[in-house]
């Protein structure tokens, strides 16, 4: 003991969904920077929602959801899920859509940024 052997630690939130969002978020660009490599994330793909959607939060969400391909077009269709702890709905997902803190009523058709899990892992 005692040495002075420097060590990170990542504190993530108990609820399994909110823990892969902010491992996705923090830890993975943490972990590439340490490797060397650039710890730039992929932008969002900004994608028009395939259903409208009332959103009720009081701070901002990244709400699992997944692309579809509709009507000859690629659109984000958000997952039902009833919150951070929700793993069971989430598995259908394959990334999340951003959306700020506030009701608000989002109609089909507007365009939403969705990060994609695809290629997210850790590294």
């Amino acid at each position: 003991g005692g040495g002075t052997h420097r060590c990170l630690v990542f504190g993530l939130p108990g609820n399994p969904v909110s823990s892969m969002v902010c491992a996705d978020l923090f830890v993975r660009p943490a972990l590439r920077r340490l490797q060397g490599i650039d710890p730039a994330i992929l932008p969002p793909i900004m994608a028009r929602l395939s259903h409208p959607y009332l959103m009720q939060g009081d701070r901002p969400t990244y709400h699992p959801a997944r692309l579809v391909f509709e009507e000859s077009e690629v659109r984000v269709e958000i997952v039902d899920w009833i919150g951070s702890s929700d793993l069971r709905s989430t598995v259908s997902a394959n990334g999340t859509v951003f959306l700020p803190a506030g009701e608000r009523q989002y109609q089909a058709g507007e365009l939403l940024p969705f990060h994609s899990w695809e290629g997210s892992r850790l590294p």
